[in-house]
């Protein structure tokens, strides 16, 4: 449902919209507009072009995915879901003499089939020659439009899933808000960290965020 809802929105309305979803507060943020970089000793990793819509169009059709690692090192890397399935295997055993690797991904599973809009995962497990086995990953997100695509880094979205803990709010068929609010802002989430905005969460568990009796 957000993934649908979010290719409907053009940029000018996507605060609203998601706003409907899961209450938001947008304030400046200071951050980098295009790229998104994971970095800890020895290896970093770093995605270009998130979002992008591989549809055709010649535009945004791609990410480039990049691996700097202070050794010689070999390197796995593989597209997930939200829900952590793999979806594609994009490099697997390759070995990176220079310290550098880099890889396009053009949206599409391990069958060829597109993906549908919505938030992913890039995972890489790198082995150097030292021995060490480091991980990494990033959010990256397909969508139709870019939100405020002249600097996405510069804000900050706080987003409060309704309800949680004893306060379960509305039930449907045993399903209570609550959980569904909660599955709701941590997609919204991974799709908005993908598209390189900054996320404040108000709660990422089954708890009640309010003091007891207020």
């Amino acid at each position: 449902m957000l993934a649908a809802m979010w290719s409907r929105t053009i940029p000018i309305h996507l605060a609203l919209a998601l706003a409907l979803l899961a209450g938001l507060v947008a304030v400046p943020w200071a951050g980098s507009p295009s790229v998104a970089a994971a970095s800890t000793s020895g290896a970093t990793l770093t995605v270009h072009g998130s979002p992008f819509d591989p549809n055709g169009d010649g535009k945004r059709e791609s990410i480039r995915i990049e691996l700097e690692m202070a050794e010689p090192a070999t390197v796995e890397l593989r597209i997930h879901d939200f829900d952590g399935r793999r979806l594609k295997t994009i490099a697997t055993g390759a070995r990176i003499a220079d310290g550098h690797g880099a890889w396009m991904w053009r949206g599409r599973d391990g069958n060829g089939v597109r993906v549908p809009h919505g938030p992913y995962r890039v995972k890489a497990t790198i082995r150097t020659e030292s021995g060490a086995t480091l991980k990494r990953a990033r959010w990256v997100t397909r969508a139709k439009g870019v939100p405020y695509p002249i600097r996405p880094g510069a804000v900050l979205v706080a987003i409060d899933p309704g309800h949680g803990g004893p306060a379960a709010g509305a039930v449907w068929k045993r399903l209570p808000e609550d959980r569904v609010n909660l599955d709701i802002g941590l997609r919204l989430e991974a799709m908005l960290k993908g598209a390189g905005i900054g996320v404040v969460m108000t709660r990422r568990t089954d708890r009640n965020v309010s003091p007891v009796g207020k």
